[in-house]
């Protein structure tokens, strides 16, 4: 069923983004396919399509503790800090609401953990409830949702390699300007990707994008090449 058939059934009008909350979805993620969906749905609200047409749609999610642990990490850590982390952050207000063994819902494989005896518990032992209510303040006039999916690009590029230094893409998306824009944000030249945080990304973007020498069309034509594994 399309979006729009699901709204127009379910009597729910298209409002703007800083109204009120229209929908509350509830649900569980599978273990397999939980990244997945969060990623179409972030997709989706970048450039408010499907439902996010009719504005401000919150999700209460049970996802796996790893997910929700992936989601709320700082800059700094290098192994977990990805670009779903970035962009949830800059969309979502995210709020762990409960936390449950994963045993009071299913005994499938799916849901379980570590299958070696002993392992004691793990993170997808549990399952988080968390609530995702996106944001009224992430489209502005220098924001706007045309501009969404190119910023997911841009993130996923920086983020791909979480020890290189930014200046490095900043300079390849618009030659010679990256260590004047990291000034205006009072970042150190040698900042690397995985230090910046996510207003900091959706600043630099807003900045390149004014900028006369900005190259859209290198941002998607990298992108394309790097490996999923690195978001």
């Amino acid at each position: 069923m399309f979006s729009n058939d699901l709204m127009e059934r379910l009597g729910i009008d298209e409002v703007p983004w800083d109204a009120g909350i229209p929908m509350k979805v509830f649900g569980i993620l599978s273990y397999e396919k939980e990244r997945l969906l969060l990623w179409r749905y972030i997709y989706a609200l970048y450039e408010r399509l499907s439902i996010f047409r009719y504005g401000r749609i919150e999700f209460n999610f049970f996802m796996s503790e790893t997910l929700y642990k992936s989601l709320i990490t700082k800059p700094g850590d290098f192994k977990r800090y990805r670009a779903l982390a970035v962009l949830c952050h800059l969309a979502f207000d995210i709020q762990l609401l409960h936390k449950e063994h994963v045993s009071t819902f299913s005994s499938s494989k799916k849901f379980k953990g570590p299958s070696i005896v002993n392992s004691g518990e793990s993170l997808r032992d549990y399952l988080c409830l968390v609530r995702l209510t996106p944001r009224r303040n992430l489209f502005s006039e220098h924001f706007p949702p045309c501009d969404g999916k190119m910023f997911i690009n841009m993130v996923k590029q920086c983020l791909a390699k979480r020890k290189s230094r930014i200046i490095t893409n900043l300079d390849s998306w618009s030659p010679g300007d990256g260590e004047q824009l990291l000034q205006l944000l009072d970042l150190p030249a040698n900042a690397m990707t995985g230090d910046i945080c996510p207003e900091d990304y959706k600043l630099l973007f807003e900045l390149l994008t004014h900028s006369e020498d900005f190259s859209q069309s290198f941002v998607f034509e990298t992108c394309e090449n790097l490996p999923s594994f690195a978001f």
